[in-house]
């Protein structure tokens, strides 16, 4: 038996954003996270293009990291 390898983009930060439902240390949604091991590569390359695009937004808005999606200022 062989076992095949799974690129994520898994950082081991595993918290979600509420209430987006984004995890703050890969990017990926609550279901990208629980369809993971089913996607094909191809799928999963995509998705880890869109927790790019995810996470830069994250980091340019810091506010959102908060846990509560609202500036408290």
């Amino acid at each position: 038996m062989t076992l095949e390898l799974i690129r994520t983009p898994c950082v081991g930060i595993c918290e979600l954003v509420v209430p987006w439902g984004v995890c703050k240390g890969c990017g990926r949604t609550e279901s990208e996270l629980g369809a993971w091991m089913g996607m094909t590569d191809k799928e999963r390359d995509q998705v880890m293009l869109e927790c790019e695009a995810r996470l830069a937004v994250l980091l340019f808005q810091p506010e959102r990291l908060n846990n509560k999606g609202q500036n408290n200022a």
